[in-house]
């Protein structure tokens, strides 16, 4: 050091807080580079963890602390945890330039949807980890090239082509070394990069970054001339015009406690947990009406996990020092170390023996910071003083980083390094894994139109396509689990709108005649449409021997229709009677029908059984009532289905479902009829979408109660079949029932869904059941969550829209179905308009019903 180093550091000035801020010379995906050295930047994924079992969580991190411990040892890091946000015009450049939307007044769909974003304001975090690649030499510094690079697409200022490619293979080869299933670490687009590093000195950016693929052509300088002024205990940002544009702090934390548990201690994680009272609203007296809003602290952390033999010499010097003072102590007066000196000595020379066993033991030396912004200095002092309180209810200690803010917030930029080195820990490495910086809530694709957004600890929005299922070559089939009034229709009706106006073919089956609705949101919407309605008019439209175009899958289709009608005292020859007659027609006539086949039971010179005969006397009577007649009846017209893209309702009036307790025996002669009908008009719908005609087209099918048609004797094996094959043919199922312990019970079909929603359960069977179709640890606090998800803030009131949604990747979070608008929300309410005033669609503003306490017993 020369001397002017030792007399400056003397007076308190160390050598890192004289260097200057760092100049960057280029962007690139995965790479940050500067005047002095190169940065790789991984992007972490959000790990879906909120929904996890304790010991689950656990295995997560020790995972993750292998892995990126044995990568990252000896590397100078930086994790950075930013919030940007997820605005309407984004969303809007999004859709129109990209999305899947074609039919209809889609733009007016998009911006709607886009208003409703803007409405929520809701966050969006973004974990980046900055790894020091290697110092560059200055020959390489002097080697500036003006021109960009074909290969990359990006300004390369300041590097050379063969630099470039090699830095950008180190960067690669690091983000292989750390991604897996449970830590998703990929290269940093560049223009995440160029958003992060623009946004420190101008907060007057965009709020969230631009995902087009390239820096939108602006010079690399540009995106740092902004101007910050760093008071005593503030900074200060101004804009282009001279303006205050944001009030700043950067806060060190002092001291953690000696023991946090883990997990149950995620100190980084929580950061988004942290609260500030904001005024929402304005009361009718005028009155400001103040509510819990997200304070969107960010954080920067430098560390390195120590090598071993470096960790090993340091554990070793502070055990002698401990042992150097005890001995001290004991030749004093008072003769006693203290505990904190015995503690000190003991815990070291354990950690050393560790060590040398080699038996995982990281150490790292890290330096946490958190940043916080706002607009007006009295807003940055709520939520400094938001913060210190929420840490330190958990036992850590922060400081308010007085005098140093000016070091700590050039330490905080990407790209530079430790400059206040007294403010640092040395600890395991468990404690900075074991905040968990990557876990939160994430669930569903990453494109895609917005459905729904996140409730849990990491706030966002989340995306779903019911016909991306199909181009995947996935499973497609969808199931929406949960008690009456808890929002499943609607969640089914705004899935079919989307994938309407997709260009897409979807057929509604509406066994209760309350989903008219949906044909006003398509008038609104200019999206093609009709409504079907199946009763005593439409006589014959759904015989399976018109539906089904194979004759003998025909036959034996209307033969179990049959014996699904016939009395229960017809048990015994209702199999053989009905085959036989369904056999006989189909063999004989040209256009057979189950008409027919009631006919030939009722003439006994057919067969020269009497009690056959009564049977199809019975079946006749059947046959003539109203809902019988379109089953049963003679053929007077075909189910009038278009076969065009568009969605199509098909109502039935008068339908009486069974209850889940009765069995089959005991259904009476309207419950048969009711669900004879059901039968027919699945079979027949499916019998259109699977034409050979409509092949190459999306088609889905929603269908209600369907633990109703699992009852039935062929039942499953028809549902299972139907979902198998549609992935081939391109045919999704929308699936609603509140019976998840009667679907459960289906391996076959169980094993083709793709996608599930549960909704609000009360009883310990369900919840149980839903676990185990959510692939969710089958504990208390997972009833209790699904327990907890109709609650609201208000008193009495039903939450609607609220669920748990598992994906195709088996990532399972709490999310909340959100209506483009509240008069689409009007319009598809399936409740009777005198019964809603205990249901409500949840304020955006509202604090989320995020983790229901574990003891509590489940509604």
């Amino acid at each position: 050091m020369k001397a002017a180093d030792r007399l400056l550091s003397f007076l308190g000035v160390d050598r890192e807080r004289r260097t200057p801020p760092p100049r960057y010379r280029a962007i690139a995906d995965g790479l940050l580079v500067t005047s002095t050295h190169t940065e790789t930047v991984l992007e972490i994924d959000t790990a879906t963890t909120d929904m996890l079992s304790a010991e689950d969580v656990l295995e997560h991190i020790e995972s993750v602390a292998r892995t990126a411990g044995a990568a990252l040892q000896g590397a100078q890091c930086h994790l950075r945890v930013l919030w940007g946000r997820i605005t309407g015009d984004s969303y809007i450049d999004e859709m129109m330039e990209d999305g899947p939307y074609h039919v209809g007044d889609w733009q007016r769909w998009v911006t709607d949807r886009a208003d409703s974003i803007d409405a929520l304001a809701m966050p969006s975090r973004y974990v980046l980890l900055h790894i020091t690649q290697a110092a560059r030499r200055d020959e390489a510094v002097q080697a500036v090239k003006d021109t960009a690079t074909d290969a990359f697409g990006l300004t390369t200022y300041g590097l050379t082509e063969r630099e470039l490619a090699y830095r950008l293979g180190e960067a690669q080869r690091m983000a292989r070394r750390l991604a897996t299933d449970k830590f998703a670490a990929r290269l940093a687009p560049a223009e995440l990069i160029a958003w992060e590093v623009g946004r420190e000195s101008k907060r007057e950016i965009a709020g969230s970054p631009d995902r087009s693929g390239v820096i939108a052509g602006a010079p690399l300088a540009a995106l740092t001339t902004g101007r910050v002024v760093p008071m005593t205990d503030h900074l200060r940002f101004y804009g282009a015009d001279g303006t205050i544009t944001a009030y700043g702090k950067v806060l060190p934390v002092l001291e953690f406690p000696e023991e946090l548990p883990v997990p149950g201690a995620e100190w980084l994680r929580a950061v988004s947990s942290v609260k500030v009272l904001e005024e929402v609203d304005e009361a009718d007296d005028g009155e400001p009406i103040f509510d819990e809003v997200d304070a969107g602290i960010e954080a920067s952390v430098r560390f390195t996990i120590m090598p071993t033999r470096a960790a090993r010499h340091d554990v070793s010097e502070a055990r002698k020092s401990a042992k150097e003072q005890r001995i001290s102590a004991s030749k004093s007066a008072a003769g006693d170390p203290g505990e904190d000196i015995l503690d000190a000595e003991a815990s070291m020379s354990g950690l050393e023996s560790s060590l040398k066993r080699s038996q995982g033991v990281r150490l790292v030396r890290m330096h946490p910071r958190f940043v916080v912004s706002a607009g007006s200095p009295e807003e940055l002092n709520a939520k400094v003083d938001s913060l210190l309180t929420f840490y330190d209810e958990m036992g850590i200690t922060v400081g308010d980083g007085a005098d140093d803010q000016k070091d700590l917030w050039l330490e905080s930029l990407p790209g530079d390094h430790v400059r206040v080195n007294d403010l640092v820990h040395i600890t395991d490495a468990e404690l900075l894994f074991g905040s968990l910086f990557w876990g939160g809530s994430a669930v569903g694709p990453d494109e895609g139109p917005i459905q729904h957004w996140l409730t849990g600890s990491t706030p966002g929005f989340t995306r779903f396509d019911v016909t991306r299922s199909s181009r995947e070559r996935d499973a497609t089939t969808v199931a929406l689990f949960g008690l009456s009034g808890r929002g499943k229709s609607l969640a089914g009706l705004l899935m079919m709108l989307d994938q309407t106006f997709m260009g897409a073919y979807g057929t509604i089956l509406d066994f209760k005649g309350d989903m008219t609705g949906v044909v006003n949101v398509c008038e609104e919407y200019g999206l093609p449409h009709s409504r079907t309605v199946i009763d005593e008019n439409a006589s014959g439209s759904l015989d399976l021997f018109g539906a089904l175009a194979d004759r003998d899958s025909a036959k034996e289709a209307v033969a179990r229709q049959l014996q699904l009608l016939a009395p229960p005292n017809y048990g015994d020859i209702a199999e053989d009677a009905t085959l036989a007659a369904t056999t006989a027609v189909a063999d004989t006539m040209e256009t057979p029908s189950t008409w027919a086949a009631i006919q030939w039971l009722l003439d006994q010179d057919n067969h020269h059984d009497e009690r056959w005969m009564r049977l199809g006397r019975a079946l006749s009577n059947l046959a003539g009532t109203t809902l019988g007649r379109p089953v049963a009846g003679p053929r007077d017209s075909a189910l009038g289905l278009p076969t065009d893209p568009g969605l199509w309702l098909v109502q039935m009036p008068g339908l009486t479902l069974p209850g889940m307790e009765k069995g089959q025996r005991d259904w009476d002669q309207t419950e048969r009829l009711s669900m004879a009908l059901m039968r027919s008009v699945i079979t027949t719908t499916v019998a259109i979408t699977g034409a050979q005609a409509m092949r190459s087209m999306p088609k889905t099918i929603m269908i209600p109660e369907v633990h109703n048609l699992l009852r039935v004797s062929d039942g499953a094996s028809f549902l299972d079949t139907t979902a198998r094959i549609g992935s081939a043919n391109r045919t999704h199922l929308i699936l609603d029932s509140q019976d998840v312990v009667g679907v459960a019970s289906h391996e076959g079909l169980v094993e083709q869904l793709n996608t599930v929603y549960v909704f609000h359960l009360q009883s310990r069977a369900q919840q149980h059941a839903a676990a185990e179709v959510l692939q969710l640890p089958e504990t208390a606090a997972t009833y209790g969550a699904i327990g907890a998800l109709a609650r609201s803030s208000r008193k009495g009131v039903i939450r609607k829209g609220h669920c748990i949604m598992r994906d195709n990747t088996g990532q399972a979070a709490q999310v909340q179905w959100q209506p483009p608008t509240a008069h689409v929300l009007d319009l598809l309410d399936t409740t009777a308009p005198e019964n809603r005033t205990g249901t409500e669609q949840p304020d955006p503003d509202e604090p989320a019903q995020d983790t229901p306490d574990t003891t509590e017993e489940a509604a």
